[in-house]
């Protein structure tokens, strides 16, 4: 009796007062009805995340549980169509497991790297990619943002590009684009006189292609100018 005078005067007293007293008569289904009503109130208002937090609470009671998780869901759907990411996947991974919520969290990162990808910021995108490696084919794509990027980088930067397919292993050609790069390398270096260095770069790549030939013919005509110019300790 003192729960139900409760009711009118203060709801969360008299929430706390049925629920002190459970496990006697409806008391728990009292309070849980009431909570639910809180809960549905907060949902109109346009409270979805108060309200998916209140009916987390009563989860088990009629149909809480997925009603939570339809705030949820409906809240991030609401935010990705304005671009916030970040909102959208918070609400999305806040569910659980209904609602085929991972797969909705994937379809979002997948969405929001490709709007990365088509703002110019492709290590942003790559990395995002990335991070969902197994889903659909995210993997692939963050391999082939990053050849593209090894691709322009290479008229530039070779080292810097060699680098970068190294990175990327067996990925389509990238190994031998890589070893192709630092082969150039080693031939300007020779050319620019630094036979040491050329000697070593062309070392470096093994039997690919003719490098170690390379690297003997460098070697030798770096011993036949000491040679002629008297450097005999050099030589």
């Amino acid at each position: 009796e003192d729960a139900e005078a409760l009711i009118d005067a203060d709801r969360a007293e008299a929430i706390s007062a049925f629920e002190n007293i459970a496990d006697y008569s409806d008391a728990l289904e009292r309070a849980s009805a009431l909570r639910y009503e809180d809960a549905s109130a907060l949902a109109d208002a346009g409270d979805w995340e108060a309200a998916a937090a209140a009916f987390d609470v009563i989860a088990s009671y009629k149909d809480a549980a997925s009603r939570a998780n339809q705030l949820r869901y409906d809240a991030a759907i609401a935010f990705a169509d304005k671009g916030e990411w970040d909102k959208a996947e918070a609400a999305f991974a806040a569910m659980d497991g209904e609602l085929d919520a991972d797969e909705a969290v994937n379809e979002l990162r997948y969405a929001a790297a490709e709007e990365l990808l088509a703002a110019g910021k492709t290590e942003t995108a790559a990395a995002a990619f990335e991070a969902i490696g197994s889903f659909r084919d995210a993997g692939e794509k963050a391999q082939q943002i990053r050849y593209d990027a090894a691709d322009k980088l290479a008229s530039t930067d070779a080292a810097a590009a060699a680098a970068t397919f190294e990175k990327l292993g067996e990925f389509s050609d990238a190994a031998d684009r890589a070893l192709a790069l630092r082969y150039n390398i080693a031939a300007q270096t020779a050319a620019a006189g630094d036979w040491q260095s050329a000697a070593a770069l062309y070392e470096a790549l093994g039997d690919y292609s003719d490098s170690a030939a390379r690297a003997l013919q460098v070697r030798y005509e770096a011993a036949a100018k000491m040679v002629a110019r008297q450097e005999w300790d050099a030589a």
